[in-house]
């Protein structure tokens, strides 16, 4: 996996196949997704790309609401290198960036900067200034610029949605080994690294 300090470092002429979030824990819900990302690259020939952030964007946001994060950046990319993932973009979320359309991020820096052939979303994503894109825009957008949307749903473990919420709750309530579980790795040995 190559690391990608800023949108504005990664230079490509091979397509690439993207997903986009802050993969926060970097759990089996994230995991499932990235699983799907490397088939659907490799299946056509593209390389797999992430997009996430140097910090959560409520930090810049709505700072009052920043949940605690479940694993430091350095931890994260750990996390992400065991994905086998292509590349990995590490953009510094400002309110500069915040700013940026949905249509501006999708034309300008996914299709033009990164290259995009095809992004791999779940069905309740949202970006852009005011969070104002959906799957509906990128779809709209796809048949424009030529690239394929694909959606995702989200992971169910025992009828349970599997998100950073719910970990970052059970590691509030110190039921670590649940935790553990909807991670997909052990997060009291890992988290003391």
């Amino acid at each position: 996996m190559t690391v990608y300090w800023s949108i504005s470092n990664f230079h490509t002429k091979i397509q690439q196949f993207v997903t986009i979030g802050v993969f926060d824990g970097v759990h089996l819900g994230h995991q499932h997704i990235l699983k799907q990302l490397t088939n659907l690259a490799k299946s056509h020939n593209c390389q797999s790309t992430v997009l996430t952030f140097d910090k959560n964007p409520l930090e810049i946001l709505n700072p009052e609401k920043t949940p605690q994060p479940i694993t430091t950046l350095q931890k994260k990319i750990e996390l992400l290198r065991l994905q086998k993932i292509d590349n990995l973009i590490i953009e510094s979320f400002s309110k500069r960036f915040a700013e940026i359309t949905a249509k501006d991020f999708v034309t300008e820096i996914l299709v033009k900067k990164i290259n995009m052939k095809g992004i791999l979303v779940s069905l309740d994503f949202r970006f852009g200034k005011d969070r104002l894109g959906d799957c509906n825009l990128l779809t709209n957008l796809a048949k424009q610029h030529n690239f394929t949307v694909y959606q995702t749903g989200l992971l169910k473990i025992k009828g349970q949605i599997v998100s950073s919420t719910l970990v970052r709750q059970l590691i509030q309530n110190k039921k670590y080994k649940k935790a553990s579980a909807f991670l997909g790795w052990d997060y009291e040995t890992f988290s003391n690294c």
